[in-house]
């Protein structure tokens, strides 16, 4: 019987950790609130179990807090678009799928600019922001080898400040594309 219990302990705890995802280090893009130049993206690490290249794609609306030197201020939330509540959702990146690469960038529940940031950057519009999303995304994609991936903004006319903002309708498909190119 004592058998049967170890033996039943083993399968199960092999079953689980066949189930456990592993955690890995990857690179994205994110829109980052530089102090001198405002909205800028760069290219950071993450640590995450996500699947790829979902979590690659997806990263450049996670939170994101920089570290800082032993003396300096704590720096808080460096990504503008996970405080805004900009939410992605990806479908069709994995190759053989069958499906057309799709990127979805919902804002329809995109908050106003936190108090704190309007004081320290003025300059800063959620406008800039969701650009800082659009390059973002389209530099991720590339990092995750997706081309011609199918971009569809919903809730941008919701808002005022966003209303007139144009976007392609596919990312990654050309380098020299911009986010105020197409229709949105």
């Amino acid at each position: 019987m004592r058998r049967m219990i170890a033996c039943a302990t083993a399968l199960a705890l092999l079953a689980c950790g066949a189930a456990a995802s592993v955690l890995h280090l990857f690179d994205a893009c994110v829109p980052l609130l530089d102090p001198q130049q405002g909205v800028v993206v760069r290219r950071v690490t993450f640590l995450s179990r996500y699947s790829q290249p979902e979590s690659t794609v997806n990263a450049a609306v996670w939170p994101y807090r920089p570290n800082v030197g032993p003396e300096e201020e704590t720096s808080g939330e460096a990504n503008p678009a996970a405080l805004l509540g900009v939410k992605v959702s990806v479908v069709g990146l994995v190759p053989g799928e069958g499906e057309q690469p799709a990127l979805t960038v919902d804002l329809r529940q995109l908050r106003p600019l936190p108090e704190s940031m309007r004081e320290r950057h003025p300059e800063v519009s959620r406008a800039e922001i969701v650009r800082g999303v659009i390059i973002a995304l389209n530099e991720n994609l590339r990092l995750a080898g997706v081309e011609d991936c199918r971009l569809v903004v919903v809730g941008a006319r919701e808002h005022e400040d966003l209303a007139e903002m144009r976007f392609p309708p596919v990312l990654n498909r050309e380098p020299t594309e911009t986010p105020d190119q197409g229709e949105g």
